[in-house]
């Protein structure tokens, strides 16, 4: 038995294949017949409209159909890791090592001697130094050896526990000493060059380089519950004994006071110090 849904389908099937062979025959002739029924000349200008039209629709959808790029940026003036050089300091210890001092404490407190060390650096030719409260904090008596091994006697002037800085006088500046100047320490930037000099476990006028790893760090005053603000961070090697020496720029400016390490447990540096900014020392 036929079903007769099944022959409803075909006979369908049939008429739409009639219609589509009609309307091919259809068109067949129209373009036949249209030629001759315009003209040539205006045929060809009705061929050239829908030749536009379609190819205008065809470049309309390729164009939304593909894809977008981004332009990379250009790259060619970037500076990688081996294009950053080391300053040559072939000279700069011998520029500015003689404005940096070791300076010597000792306490007496109920007869009991004590003796500590610490760096500082000249301010200016009237003999005034500039190192940590901490430093100095207690001396019954203080003297200064310069770059030379000249050693004077030198008497407190001025502290500010807050900010665990300190201003001591020496009797006598010996011939070659050169004040250091202060730099800006707002306009240090993380990732510059700067050295530390000063008297790490007794050991005179050391010399070490490193960057600035951060800046706007907060640190401890040590004496009072105030914080002194703004600090610089540097992996320049800082040990006991360089508190109070100057952090320079590769100008030679004093842009920190050295006065802190974070050890994490050790007594020694592990890449982290800590300078107090020269903006405060003004």
């Amino acid at each position: 038995m036929n079903d007769p849904n099944q022959q409803g389908t075909s006979s369908g099937r049939i008429a739409l294949l009639t219609i589509a062979g009609c309307g091919c025959v259809i068109l067949l002739l129209a373009a036949i017949a249209i030629p001759f029924a315009v003209g040539p000349e205006l045929y060809s200008r009705i061929s050239n409209s829908i030749q536009g039209v379609f190819l205008e629709s065809t470049s309309r959808a390729t164009s939304n159909a593909a894809p977008t790029y981004t332009q990379m940026p250009d790259t060619s003036d970037r500076k990688y890791l081996s294009d950053f050089e080391a300053p040559s300091l072939v000279g700069f210890y011998d520029a500015f090592g003689p404005g940096v001092v070791n300076i010597r404490v000792f306490t007496n407190q109920g007869g009991v001697i004590g003796e500590g060390a610490g760096s500082g650096f000249v301010l200016d030719e009237a003999g005034h130094i500039i190192t940590n409260n901490h430093v100095v904090d207690g001396a019954a008596s203080i003297s200064v050896i310069f770059y030379n091994g000249y050693e004077v006697s030198a008497e407190t002037v001025g502290t500010d526990p807050y900010s665990d800085l300190a201003v001591i006088q020496a009797d006598y500046l010996p011939e070659g000493v050169m004040p250091l100047a202060l730099g800006d320490s707002d306009s240090v930037e993380v990732g510059e060059w700067v050295v530390a000099i000063g008297n790490p476990f007794g050991q005179q006028s050391s010399m070490t380089i490193g960057i600035v790893s951060a800046v706007g760090r907060t640190i401890s005053s040590g004496a009072t519950p105030f914080s002194i603000p703004q600090a610089i961070q540097t992996d320049a090697a800082i040990n006991p004994g360089n508190s109070g020496g100057p952090l320079l720029n590769i100008e030679g400016q004093v842009v920190g006071v050295n006065a802190q390490i974070a050890t994490g447990g050790i007594s020694a540096n592990a890449g982290v110090g800590f300078s107090i900014p020269s903006n405060i020392v003004r």
